[in-house]
């Protein structure tokens, strides 16, 4: 048999009966339609009526008032007329409708002749009363039971109108087809007609809240039908009941002797005919039944109101009190919105496991703290029931046995929700997360929780997965997730939490009661039974032992599990069991590891297209991850009863992975999970703060690789080399892209063999001054102060703090303030190591306050537009003057030369410039160190919004204050046309200035960079850098003899003129031994003492001139019409 709910099946047979009578009615309207103006045609005040979405006549008024339909009907007797009401109120004298049955006026709110049904009335006796109206004076004919309906209700109402003018009114209170007697009276004088309707009268509150559905007016039904026996259910060992299609008459079915049970042969000592329920049948006896024995019930014969008679009735019937887990929560639809394929309501499914068909009388459902009574039904043998709203009910029905339970209420992100039985013994429990979707796109809605194996319920979480039907659910049947899941109960882990106490989880739920007891768990050598348990959680799959007896260091413990343990099913721990533990020390920073990271899984190359990164357990104990927190740049996510076990893995990723990664190893999902595909900082802290693993990850690590691209992660190299950022990390060589939960792929033995070095240091105020290290250092070398010394002051180093975990910046405080504009130095003089024990190398630093930046101080150097596959654009600057100064004072703004939409302004970072010393601004350090010699490592500063320089046609760069860009530091406007001409290929070419005291806006002043010295000098003094000659004379050349082949050995002449005074301009040519012109050096230069030119061998088209011997010829003159020309000879070789 199937399940059922009495008041579905009363809905059913008036849907039957409703249809036999429309057949032969003079009048009937549902109002499938949607439209009552016709077939019939109801007129009267239509605005205020709607047909709403349920397909009944709706009251749609506003404000207060009356509102009346009528339709053309004669029908007085004999005659019936049936209708469904409600009123979603409690009537009263100014909110109550009347039906007329018959009226001699359509209009039915002022004076008629007719008969009408009141429902509602002043006071709170309410009752169903008929009347008949003459005129405005209105008769009671007869009236109904007190009270029906004084509150809101539902009825569906029959009333008859016989020849000899009796008039009965019937009425089911649940608004079936199971009609009691109300009232009976006696009226002839109203003889005619022509009007049936309904008439309303309401207050602005209610003036939507009246509903009527089903009319019929026609011929007086005869039932004909005899009662059928529905259901016989077993609600003690002492009692059944039985439900019939109909009220049944008190005789026979109210007589003992016509009920029997065998074997016994007993018959019931009472019988009670309800009169809430029609056809329910209560049976009281004196024996009790005895479990596991087959009975067999007769009824003689039953007959219903009509005298309709039926019989005799066989039902079997056995006692069995349902046990946990015969009926089991199976399905879950907590967030139904947006939805995918069924009906936009919440639900609870439940699954009977047995061959056994319940009552569920007396029955409850616990969401949360909320007790919901289950009404009175039956889940069948093997059967599925839909618990719902009641309104859910018309909508979910088609897919199943349906009850309804008022104000269901799912909370989306999680619940506790149980089934307990009438005896409130729990039935079924489920604490559901909507971690348990797997699928966070699922989690957003429209998709149900099914559970995977109905009898694998202590699995948990383990053991339910977003609903797989294109539906987004399979509310009343088996669920699309099915599968077995056979898993014995076993312990899963064993975390050591003090030096007697012991936390053991389980790979599913247990039985409660067996979980917290102590005499089931004893520790071998020398401790013994444990002398107290309390639950870890509240999923029982976890319990916290504490022994009397404290555990000692380097001793191998074994932890025994005694008979006794069970899961939540009953089923039994297999006997010798035990899990061997040691006690270790608290959880150190780098006992764990992030060795892996998936960063950009697309296109994917053979792993799941999902990020993840992978942790370490580098200890032999098992660590409690719950309470720790996983950093991810800003976010912070919290893990929840997770675990770590020794020298394992744990895959780390989006909830919606996990059944993806469960073959690759232990897995735990967050809800939401997102990598940066271009790197950011990770870090894993325990729950007092301490962060025990962290890596700043970047896709520089890729090098130049194509796997930068997607589809493969970064692995550790070197899981003892911890600190180790770069060199420590590569792109997998495994063929399915990484390897996450085993070894990795890369995995060798690579030592950190580099000494850290002090890269610089900056004020925080006058006081205070941040050290930067080259990498992270062993904190407890750094941190006292006695290792440090100021030999120039101020003071002394008092205090020194890390400003993070990474320990590569620290914080000196010192004991006196610096002064403005001077330079202090800072010496290491105590052993300084880094975290792997190398020794600091060069341990000292120059700092102070700095200065304000003014023309000049500041000055472009060297400058590399057309870098190298795999390397990166730099622009070199030089701290011209004798202060320091702060990078951050100046700003740096790039044009194109051609493309006007090329204009960039960055704001540079804090950074301290020292007096003579050179600053490699890149936006990749590395790749400029991996192509260049870097003599001071300590001065590439990474500036990330760098811009890339255009090579061709070239660009404009201008250093200005940060506070008023129009104060220029210096420029530069370079082109592909100052480099050597004997450079075919300009690929990783630096251009670099000669000398840094002449003009950068002097072309001449610049030239590319040797050969010899990888053509590129970053952060050291340049290849081509040429001191300016002492002048002899007007003009002075030097060297005489130059060879401009790129080799950084006389590439260029420099040439020094010294005008006969001030206002003189001069022009400087050169001309080769035939006289002819060979190159415009200068044109109109006004001239001064010193004033610089350089040649590089090049004639005016940028060709090299040949071998050969040169005159270079200089014009001085003035506005008063003076001259003076002075020549020079140079000889362009070239070497062999």
């Amino acid at each position: 048999m199937m399940p059922f709910c009495r008041k579905l099946l009363l809905v059913t047979l008036m849907a039957v009966f409703c249809g036999s009578y429309q057949s032969r009615a003079q009048l009937s309207d549902s109002f499938e339609d949607g439209d009552f103006t016709q077939n019939p045609a109801w007129t009267g005040t239509d605005v205020f009526f709607k047909v709403n979405n349920s397909k009944q006549l709706q009251l749609n008024g506003s404000g207060e008032g009356t509102a009346f339909l009528s339709t053309s009907s004669t029908l007085l007797k004999p005659a019936e007329w049936r209708f469904w009401v409600k009123l979603s109120f409690s009537p009263s004298s100014n909110n109550f409708s009347r039906v007329y049955l018959i009226s001699d006026q359509s209009d039915l709110s002022g004076s008629l002749n007719g008969y009408y049904l009141q429902l509602g009335e002043a006071g709170s006796n309410d009752a169903l009363e008929l009347f008949r109206q003459n005129g405005n004076q209105s008769v009671s004919i007869c009236r109904g039971i007190d009270g029906l309906i004084a509150t809101s209700f539902t009825l569906r109402i029959k009333v008859v109108h016989k020849m000899d003018g009796t008039w009965e009114i019937w009425a089911d209170p649940t608004g079936g087809a199971n009609f009691q007697l109300q009232a009976s009276g006696n009226d002839s004088q109203i003889n005619t007609g022509q009007y049936f309707g309904i008439f309303c009268k309401y207050t602005t509150s209610n003036a939507t809240k009246m509903y009527f559905d089903d009319f019929y007016a026609g011929e007086i039904q005869v039932d004909i039908t005899p009662p059928e026996l529905l259901s016989l259910t077993v609600p003690s060992d002492t009692s059944l009941e039985l439900q019939f299609s109909e009220a049944l008459a008190p005789t026979p079915a109210g007589l003992p002797t016509n009920y029997r049970v065998q074997p016994g042969n007993q018959q019931p000592f009472q019988v009670q005919l309800s009169t809430a329920i029609p056809g329910l049948v209560s049976l009281a006896f004196h024996s009790p039944f005895q479990p596991d024995i087959d009975y067999i019930l007769s009824v003689d014969s039953v007959k219903d109101l009509a005298g309709n008679r039926s019989g005799p009735f066989m039902r079997s019937f056995s006692i069995y009190q349902p046990q946990p887990y015969d009926i089991v929560i199976n399905e879950l639809m907590v967030d139904p919105d947006p939805p995918v394929g069924l009906p936009n309501w919440e639900y609870v499914e439940l699954y009977n496991t047995t061959r056994k068909s319940f009552s569920l009388k007396g029955w409850k459902l616990v969401t949360g703290n909320t007790i919901k009574s289950i009404p009175d039904c039956e889940i069948a043998a093997e059967g599925f029931l839909i618990l719902c709203r009641p309104e859910a009910i018309p909508e979910l029905s088609s897919y199943g046995t349906c009850v309804g339970i008022s104000s269901l209420s799912l909370t989306n992100t999680g619940q506790d929700i149980k089934l307990l039985d009438n005896t409130n013994q729990v039935i079924s429990r489920v604490i559901y997360t909507d971690k348990w979707y797997r699928d966070p796109a699922k989690s957003n809605g429209g998709w149900s929780l099914e559970q995977i194996d109905p009898s694998a319920v202590c699995l948990g979480a383990a053991n339910w997965k977003a609903s797989e039907n294109i539906s987004g659910g399979t509310p009343g049947g088996p669920n699309s997730v099915l599968s077995s899941l056979t898993l014995l109960p076993l312990p899963e882990a064993l975390i050591v939490i003090d030096n007697q106490t012991l936390k053991l989880i389980f790979n599913q739920n247990m039985d409660s009661l067996s979980l917290v007891n102590y005499q089931l768990y004893e520790v071998s050598p020398a401790i013994g039974l444990a002398d107290s348990a309390w639950l870890s959680g509240d999923d029982f799959s976890a319990v916290m032992l504490h022994f009397p007896i404290t555990f000692e260091n380097g001793v191998s413990y074994r932890l025994i599990l005694l008979p006794g343990l069970q899961n939540c099913k009953g089923e039994a721990v297999p006997e010798n069991t035990f899990l061997d533990f040691t006690l270790a020390p608290p959880v150190q920073p780098f006992d764990v590891l992030i060795t892996e990271i998936m960063a950009d899984p697309e296109p994917v190359v053979g792993l799941p297209n999902f990020e993840y990164i992978e942790i370490y357990n580098t200890t032999a104990s098992t660590i409690d991850l719950s309470g720790w927190t996983l950093l991810i740049g800003t976010s912070s996510k919290v893990f929840q009863n997770a675990y770590l076990g020794a020298n394992s893995y744990l895959i780390i990723g989006s909830e919606g992975a996990a059944s993806d990664f469960a073959p690759y190893g232990n897995f735990y999902g967050f809800s939401s999970f997102q990598l940066t595909n271009t790197g950011q900082s990770i870090a894993l802290v325990n729950p007092m703060g301490e962060v025990i693993a962290w890596v700043d990850y970047t896709d520089k690590w890729y090098g130049s690789s194509p796997k930068k691209n997607g589809g493969w992660s970064l692995e550790m190299r070197d899981y003892e080399n911890f600190c180790t950022l770069d060199g420590n990390w590569a792109p997998s060589v495994d063929a399915s892209g990484g390897t996450p939960g085993r070894d990795n792929s890369v995995k060798t033995n690579n030592p950190d063999l580099t000494s850290p070095s002090l890269l610089r240091a900056f004020p925080v105020d006058n006081t205070h001054l941040s050290v930067y290290f080259s990498e992270p250092m062993a904190e407890e070398t750094i941190t006292n102060p006695a290792r440090w010394s100021l030999p120039e002051g101020p003071g002394e180093v008092v205090r020194i703090s890390p400003t993070d975990y990474r320990n590569i910046v620290f914080v000196f405080e010192l004991s006196a303030s610096m002064d403005p504009g001077r330079s202090y130095l800072l010496q290491a003089k105590g052993e300084i190591t880094d975290c792997a024990g190398n020794s600091l190398t060069g341990g000292e630093i120059v700092f102070g306050l700095p200065s304000p930046v003014s023309s000049g101080d500041l000055i472009i150097n060297e400058i590399l537009t057309n870098p190298r596959t795999g390397g990166a654009d730099y622009l070199e600057v030089m701290n011209n003057s004798s202060n320091l100064l702060d990078l951050a004072s100046v700003s740096l703004i790039y044009k194109s030369l051609t493309d006007t939409s090329r204009t960039k302004i960055i704001f540079l970072p804090s950074w301290m410039l020292v007096p003579g010393q050179y600053y490699c601004l890149t936006r990749n350090p590395g790749a400029v160190a991996a192509q260049y010699e870097v003599p001071y490592p300590a001065n590439l500063v990474e500036i990330s919004d760098l811009p890339d320089f255009a090579s061709d046609p070239g660009g404009r760069i201008v250093l200005s204050l940060r506070e008023n860009e129009s104060s220029e530091i210096d420029r530069l406007e370079y082109t592909p046309s100052m480099h050597l001409p004997v450079l075919k290929d300009l690929d990783g070419v630096a251009l670099e200035r000669i000398n840094p005291h002449r003009p950068s806006t002097d072309p001449t002043n610049w030239t590319s960079a040797a050969e010899s010295a990888g053509f590129g000098t970053p952060t050291g003094k340049n290849s081509q850098f040429a001191e300016t000659p002492l002048p002899s004379g007007r003009l002075t050349v030097s060297p005489s003899i130059f060879s401009p082949d790129g080799d950084g050995v006389d590439d260029n002449t420099v040439i020094v003129l010294n005008a006969p005074g001030d206002g003189w301009l001069v022009n400087v040519s050169v001309y080769d031994a035939m006289g002819r012109l060979v190159r415009k050096l200068a044109r109109a230069l006004s001239a001064g003492i010193e004033t610089v030119l350089s040649w590089d061998g090049c004639r005016d088209d940028r060709s090299l001139a040949p071998v050969g011997r040169y005159l270079i010829v200089s014009e001085f003159y003035n506005t008063a019409g003076k001259r003076e020309v002075v020549k020079s000879s140079v000889v362009l070789a070239v070497k062999f």
